[in-house]
């Protein structure tokens, strides 16, 4: 009985075994009959590969395969630099490498990137050349000119319009204005902060409007965009004092034009779309101060790009930026609170400044580590600096503390620890830190953690260093009064008065002093007349035939020597002393001598008087300070005490 309850069980097992191999088996080939239909089914097309191929006259032809039949790319292209884009709407990507070089006539190399509902081809070149393309069944041929125009054109084989991109689109919905479009109403405000708005109500979110700059004005085009008779008109809004003064809209031809005209001077503007509203917003731009211009200003060098975009989505725009960025080692990661759309429309901005714009408007920061730029809400950004610096902190609490020795070289240790000790937030130590010295041998004495105590070696690397030194030297003299008014400047000049005839002259300090002297080679002696006019009058013999002479009170050393000397010798005074003391830069430095002089202080009643002692010196102090030129201020201070 059990061996055929098991024969029955086993029996059932096959057959369930069959069923589930069975079933593998239609699922397989399910999947290889209708596997190429997948992409099909849910709506989304697939680019598969991108070729190239050379043309006569040098001319370059990109071919781009699908998995289904290709759609119309809507397309735009930009002059600096240089490139052609083309969005495919429900595309995605099945390309092995996102970029392909070629370097073939004016064309470099292509790159695509996919978002979520769209995949973009950029087609890089050196210069913009006229182009075409071609819609032939699951392939889109580009065909590449070698020469420069303006003219580009789009040929299928099945009627299509061409128009600037609109990103988040369906191919029909925003290729051109919606048939029948108008303009429902126009209105202006002055906002709070003294802005002139302008609000055009149209008939259709999906409308498309043109924005540009003509002159000092700010134009809006609406294409194939009807204008009610009411509208067309000016509005006079100079009443409301801001810099928008007339707003002109009028019909032109099948698109409606509008000009709004601004004060001169300088002026921001910018522009934006709420659901079916237009606005356009215009301020007088304010001018920063000299000090907040150079705070907030930034160098942009990245390379200059053009884009016009309405509404979209800034996940797309941010990958557009990386991918004309040129560092193909930079990658970036957004959060999944970075989404939102935006309407942008820039002309020759460098890449880095308008990735900062973007930013600016959406609230967001980034982070780079290594290679890597991190996009999130700046709150979120700030928020982990923060954490982050705070772990930084509780990791300094934690490291270990060691002990260090450092000797002094030319400094005091005492000064050192004075500095070191300053309390504070301020101060060189950590909380854990402390400081003492050796006065024996100039040793500091140093307990903190390693990171602070290299600061400290830094620290003390500057300041230990030898000061530069200054000689003083000075005379202490004893003179009278009739010498220091001998003191004076002494001019002379000797020479012949003309050839042949021998005959010189010299003149001294004052006109009694020229005489006539004969051969200079006899040799002479000045006769001045009067009084004698200098302390040292020691006249040189002569011996060429002419000479000429110049002493214009010069006060060196040397000079200085031979008047004390000569001085002694008259007896007119007597130098008491010559001392000398070196000192550090800007370091005072006292030269005194004198003596005590007793003087009896009297006392009290039945007391004795006092006898004390009062110093009285001749005292010099000096402070020099050596300028980084080498030269050498002096502060003098010279004090002479006598009894009286």
């Amino acid at each position: 009985m059990n061996n055929i309850s098991l024969i029955v069980e086993l029996s059932r097992a096959s057959r369930v075994l069959r069923v589930i191999v069975l079933g593998l088996i239609l699922t397989l080939s399910y999947g290889l009959l209708f596997g190429n239909s997948a992409v099909a089914l849910n709506g989304f097309n697939r680019l598969e590969q991108i070729g190239f191929s050379t043309m006569p006259g040098n001319r370059v032809q990109i071919q781009l395969n699908f998995a289904e039949t290709a759609i119309n790319p809507t397309r735009f292209s930009t002059d600096n630099p240089a490139r052609i884009v083309l969005d495919f709407a429900d595309t995605t990507l099945g390309l092995r490498k996102k970029s392909q070089p070629i370097g073939i006539g004016v064309v470099q190399s292509t790159s695509a990137v996919a978002t979520r509902d769209r995949a973009r081809i950029v087609i890089n070149l050196i210069r913009m050349v006229p182009f075409n393309i071609t819609v032939e069944g699951q392939r889109v041929l580009i065909s590449i000119e070698n020469t420069a125009s303006q003219t580009t054109t789009l040929q299928t084989h099945a009627p299509s319009i061409v128009a600037p991109i609109q990103p988040n689109y369906r191919p029909q919905a925003y290729q051109a204005s919606p048939q029948g479009a108008y303009i429902e109403e126009i209105d202006f405000r002055r906002t709070r902060d003294g802005a002139g708005r302008v609000a055009i109500t149209l008939s259709a979110p999906s409308m498309v409007v043109d924005m540009g700059i003509e002159g000092q004005d700010i134009v809006l085009k609406f294409p194939n965009t009807q204008l009610p008779e009411k509208l067309d008109r000016r509005l006079d809004v100079v009443d409301f004092a801001t810099q928008i003064t007339f707003i002109d809209t009028k019909p032109d031809g099948p698109n409606v034009r509008m000009n709004i005209t601004v004060k001169k001077g300088d002026y921001e503007h910018h522009a934006y779309r709420s659901n079916n509203v237009y606005i356009v917003e215009v301020k007088e731009k304010i001018q920063l101060k000299k000090e907040e211009v150079k705070i907030e200003e930034r160098k942009y060098s990245g390379k200059p790009i053009s884009f016009d975009f309405q509404n979209i989505e800034v996940r797309a725009i941010l990958s557009l930026l990386f991918d004309l960025q040129g560092d193909p080692n930079l990658n970036f990661i957004t959060s999944d609170q970075v989404g939102g759309s935006v309407t942008l429309r820039l002309k020759n901005v460098p890449w880095d400044q308008a990735l900062d714009i973007i930013l600016e408007t959406r609230g967001l920061g980034m982070r780079k580590i290594g290679n890597v730029v991190m996009f999130d809400l700046k709150t979120n950004i700030d928020a982990r600096k923060q954490r982050d610096l705070k772990a930084q902190k509780e990791i300094k609490q934690l490291e270990p503390v060691r002990t260090e020795f450092i000797v002094i070289n030319y400094a005091k240790a005492s000064d050192i620890v004075s500095l070191l000790k300053t309390s504070g937030k301020h101060s060189f130590l950590s909380n854990r830190g402390a400081v003492s010295m050796d006065q024996r041998t100039n040793t500091l004495i140093i307990k903190d953690t390693a990171t602070k105590i290299a600061e400290i070696r830094q620290l003390i690397a500057s300041l230990d260093t030898p000061v530069r030194q200054v000689l003083i030297e000075s005379r202490i003299v004893i003179a009278t009064s009739n010498f220091s008014k001998a003191l004076g400047v002494k001019f002379g000049y000797g020479g012949n008065e003309g050839l042949g005839t021998g005959k010189g002259m010299i003149i001294g300090g004052r006109l009694e002093g020229e005489t006539d002297f004969g051969e200079l080679s006899q040799g002479f002696v000045a006769e001045g007349g009067g009084e004698q006019q200098y302390l040292v009058n020691l006249p040189a013999v002569i011996s060429n035939r002419a000479a000429i002479g110049l002493a214009v009170g010069k006060m060196g050393s040397y000079l200085l020597e031979l008047e004390l000397s000569a001085m002694q010798t008259e007896g007119s005074g007597e130098v008491l002393s010559n001392p000398r003391i070196i000192t550090g830069n800007q370091q005072e430095a006292t030269i005194t001598q004198g003596t005590e002089i007793a003087y009896t202080e009297p006392g009290g009643v039945g007391v004795p008087g006092n006898v004390q002692f009062k110093p009285a010196v001749l005292e010099l102090k000096v402070t020099p300070q050596i300028t980084p030129d080498d030269r050498i201020i002096l502060d003098l201070n010279v004090k002479k005490d006598s009894p009286t």
